[in-house]
């Protein structure tokens, strides 16, 4: 552990309050519906610390990973924040700020000259501009302003914490004894913990004998190889059995039809073309994005990107005697992101940000123990002011550059138009992304523009021929509604959110048949979906079956509680069964919940008046005609309550 003084508080501060400049402004984003619906704001099991939650955390494959640690994490957010992003947000930072305070520590151990009881300021500063350059880069941001990505915070945390203590077990890599063997079973433990919070962390054990081989040439020992893998054993199995895991749980998730898929030729391309993102960006943070959409052709400006990791490698490669510390930090590197290069086709893009993560964390490691001391200690005075001063240039502009960043993040309205704005707008996925913003911000004609783009991209791309259809919905086009319904089915049989609109469209237009024959397919595939209950729920009210129809809507209803829509179809039901005032309380939480909702002001004003309150009834319709001038309904109504 590197002793503590003034330099190194003071070079400490200034690592943490360029984290808080760059980041702070997350703690105000809202969540993005880029996987956020799924795991939080539509997503019941996580919510709570009780026995139920615990055991999900531990057997769900939730979008087909395997992350019980991380969710325990999430759930005890939840029952700190209920569903307040800001309370995520800040956690994530706080992650973020712990793993670069550890990293100081590690290469304040590692890095700087091991022989001095003191170091200097500008020793402590170099470290911080080495430690900021992962802590402050541009790419970092979707990891750190994505709630859906905290796992990978959570999993770096406990692989440092694995690297610290695996780092202090042993003298030199050559020993066959342990110095610690407490040391040694704490590593073993936390790269099991950051096993069980992201499945990424099973690169670590060609991270650590990365470390081994540099420690053995660096301090001029004989490198033990055989012994060096035999104390990796329990890394391994460790690491293999997380890749399992993996494996298993990644066939939870139902492959829709309509993604295409890719030959292995295409997927190789890919990866590498993923490689080169990956090193321009690190270097030259231009035009950072959520989305790097796939090239559509090969051309000059493709084979010149393809070829830069090509050539790094070969560069790399004749020079490894001198610097077989590159080679090794380029080995490591490509094993932490080897399983997310796309030869095992994941996602739509061609590269994501946050991959970078892990991989940039493992490089400056492998930097630190293979270099041994900062190499500028050799320059002269003029040099070394020289580059402080370019250092110091770059690092300001890199942490405003991921400022602005942060405030991509802030909405899904302003990701999408980014990601548009930066190339993607030959995406099928973006536009229908886009479109989702402009549906919950209520703009179904801005919407209804993005899904038909998405379409025109990509014929049969069914997610966004879902999207239409509930667009058409909410514009009370039913019957075409229903149409983009039935092709989206026709593509994917077994899409819930196709099958429950099209029973939705088919229940409007009064085909009750259809309505209650699709809408069981899908709670078949989907039990315990609100929207879906909410709609058996009203079909069995219209078709008479009062006790079907209150025991679906209470079991949606313990799902969301807090959902105004589920709310007004159980005041419905209550109506139904003649629980007059039971409906007046159920359609008034529905309210207070959402203040503009006709349909639930007009029920209300109907239970009002059916309980003889004609003065509260009066005061309901005028409420919806000062809103809707023409409504017949509360026309009609009002003048009953005279």
């Amino acid at each position: 552990m590197p002793s503590i003084n003034t330099s190194m508080i003071f070079a400490f501060l200034i690592l943490m309050i360029g984290i808080f400049i760059a980041f702070c402004s997350i703690v105000g984003n809202d969540f993005v519906n880029w996987d956020d619906a799924y795991n939080f704001t539509n997503n019941y099991a996580f919510r709570g610390l009780g026995w139920e939650q615990i055991k999900w955390a531990f057997t769900a494959r939730h979008l087909g990973v395997f992350q019980p640690l991380a969710w325990l994490l999430i759930e005890i957010e939840h029952s700190l924040f209920g569903l307040d992003p800001s309370g995520y947000h800040a956690v994530s930072l706080l992650l973020h700020s712990l793993n670069s305070a550890l990293l100081f520590v590690i290469l304040g151990r590692f890095w700087l000259p091991p022989d001095r009881v003191r170091r200097s300021l500008g020793e402590w500063l170099s470290l911080t501009a080495l430690v900021g350059f992962f802590a402050w880069h541009p790419l970092r941001v979707e990891v750190v302003a994505w709630v859906s990505c905290q796992p990978y915070l959570l999993c770096a945390w406990f692989v440092l914490l694995a690297v610290w203590f695996y780092l202090l077990s042993f003298g030199r890599p050559s020993d066959s004894r342990l110095i610690s063997d407490n040391n040694f079973k704490l590593s073993v433990f936390f790269f099991f913990a950051a096993c069980l919070s992201k499945a990424t962390a099973a690169f670590l054990p060609i991270l650590l004998i990365g470390c081994d081989v540099l420690q053995a040439k660096c301090s001029g020992h004989r490198l033990a190889l055989g012994r060096i893998l035999r104390r990796q054993l329990p890394f391994f199995g460790l690491s293999l059995l997380t890749s399992l895991v993996a494996v298993w749980a990644r066939a939870e998730i139902h492959q829709s039809p309509f993604v295409e898929r890719l030959g292995l030729s295409t997927r190789l391309f890919h990866s590498i073309y993923a490689l080169s993102i990956y090193l321009t960006k690190t270097f030259l943070p231009y035009q950072i994005s959520n989305y790097y959409a796939r090239p559509n052709s090969f051309g000059f400006i493709d084979a010149l990107i393809v070829a830069l990791p090509l050539l790094v490698a070969a560069l790399v490669a004749w020079f490894w005697r001198r610097y077989l510390w590159a080679v090794v930090a380029c080995f490591v590197c490509f094993a932490a992101l080897a399983a997310n290069l796309g030869i095992v086709q994941i996602g739509s893009t061609v590269a994501s940000d946050r991959y970078t993560y892990m991989a940039t964390l493992a490089v400056i490691i492998i930097v630190a123990v293979g270099t041994g001391q900062p190499v500028f200690e050799r320059w002269s005075a003029g040099l070394k002011i020289f580059c402080r001063v370019v250092v110091i240039l770059i690092l300001t502009s890199t942490v405003l550059v991921t400022k602005n960043q942060c405030k991509v993040w802030s909405n899904s309205l302003t990701l999408w138009q980014d990601a548009l704005a930066k190339g993607a707008d030959r995406s099928e996925d973006v536009h229908n992304n886009l479109g989702l913003a402009y549906l919950d911000a209520q703009n179904l004609i801005k919407a209804e523009s993005e899904f038909r783009l998405a379409i025109d991209l990509s014929p049969r791309y069914g997610l966004a021929q879902t999207n239409l259809g509930i667009t058409l919905t909410k514009r009370g086009e039913i019957a075409a509604a229903r149409e983009w319904f039935w092709r989206a089915i026709d593509l994917d049989a077994q899409s819930v959110e196709a099958l429950n609109g099209y029973a939705y469209a088919n229940y409007l237009l009064g085909d009750l048949k259809k309505a209650d024959e699709y809408n069981q397919k899908a709670l078949l595939l989907h039990p315990d979906d609100p929207s879906n209950l909410e709609l058996r729920a009203q079909i069995a009210g219209v078709t008479g079956r009062l006790d079907a129809a209150f025991e679906a809507i209470n079991k949606a209803l313990s799902l969301t509680p807090k959902n105004a829509s589920v709310l007004n179809t159980l005041g419905a039901i209550r109506y139904m069964r003649g629980d007059i005032l039971g409906s007046i309380v159920a359609y008034k939480e529905a309210l207070h919940l959402r203040p503009i909702f006709k349909e639930a002001q007009l029920n209300l004003a109907d239970a009002f008046l059916a309980a003889g309150d004609k003065s509260s009834a009066a005061a309901q319709y005028q409420m919806v005609l000062a809103q809707d001038a023409g409504n017949e309904k509360a026309q009609a109504g009002l003048q009953k309550s005279r």
